[in-house]
């Protein structure tokens, strides 16, 4: 009796793995948007639609990010960082006229840069 309800759980088959992902395929000339969410909604098996509304959100999230209310840096684990260096024009030597004294006036604020900083995942794919 033993024996038959080894030779049972042998034939029980075990459920079939999922496929390994395929490598990406290398990509020949810049994307167009059209062509990018073509090729995210190919990728992943979804919609265009979908891919669209999730670049949308994407947009809206590292807008919302880097804005002053916002904590100011937006990462995408893995890729990249981005963060606003706003850069000031320089001080003046000049003279308060209420106080009459010789100070240094702050400069103005002139522009506000965005620095994208790249991170090892697309390190290594700019190496390969």
């Amino acid at each position: 009796m033993a024996r038959a309800k080894k030779s049972a759980r042998k034939t029980a088959k075990k459920p079939a793995r999922k496929a390994a992902p395929k490598a990406p395929q290398s990509i020949k000339s810049v994307l167009s948007k059209s062509q990018l969410v073509a090729h995210l909604a190919d990728a992943a098996k979804v919609a265009g639609k979908d891919v669209r509304a999730l670049l949308a959100a994407l947009e809206e999230t590292i807008r919302a990010s880097i804005s002053r209310k916002g904590p100011r840096t937006f990462v995408l684990p893995g890729l990249l960082k981005i963060t606003p260096s706003p850069s000031r024009e320089k001080g003046t030597q000049g003279r308060q006229p209420i106080h009459r004294s010789g100070d240094r006036l702050q400069g103005e604020a002139r522009d506000v840069k965005v620095k994208v900083r790249p991170m090892k995942k697309l390190k290594d794919a700019a190496r390969a």
